[in-house]
């Protein structure tokens, strides 16, 4: 059996997120330029708000995170920086998409637990008519709870 699948993943970094900071570093630069010149009126309120900018930028650039949902041989883990989530093979019993009997519509997954639990796992720009029968058929189960 697997030991350990990769069955969609998030995008990478968008490299429009780069040239932002870079552009946008270029124009504080300029207008940090005019404010030590002397020109105070825009320069002042461009080099604030430019600032802002390009922190916030930096921050998206950081911040950025790859996700991956990972099937092992008893476990489906939404891999990511920030709160990663695990669901046990056996607590699961049934598998849709967000739109019961369309998975090609369907934006996330549905899972449902023991106790009826439910979490929602993103499809990663996929349709759900790929991830929803993978993960139906690897644990066993439908779009309906079952009883194990």
């Amino acid at each position: 059996m697997r030991t350990h699948e990769v069955i969609a993943r998030s995008a990478k970094k968008p490299l429009w997120l780069w040239a932002q900071i870079f552009s946008q570093a270029l124009l504080l630069i300029f207008w940090a330029n005019k404010l030590r010149e002397g020109d105070d009126g825009a320069a002042i309120v461009m080099t604030v708000l430019l600032s802002i900018v390009v922190i916030l930028s930096v921050a998206a650039v950081f911040g950025f995170q790859r996700v991956e949902l990972v099937l092992t041989d008893d476990a489906v883990l939404l891999r990511r920086r920030w709160h990663p989530i695990t669901v046990a093979r056996a607590d699961i019993r049934a598998v849709r998409g967000d739109i019961p009997g369309r998975p090609s519509w369907s934006a996330s997954l549905i899972v449902q637990l023991d106790a009826g639990q439910i979490v929602t796992l993103p499809t990663f720009g996929q349709t759900g008519a790929t991830l929803v029968p993978t993960l139906q058929e690897w644990a066993g189960v439908g779009e309906t709870p079952t009883v194990r």
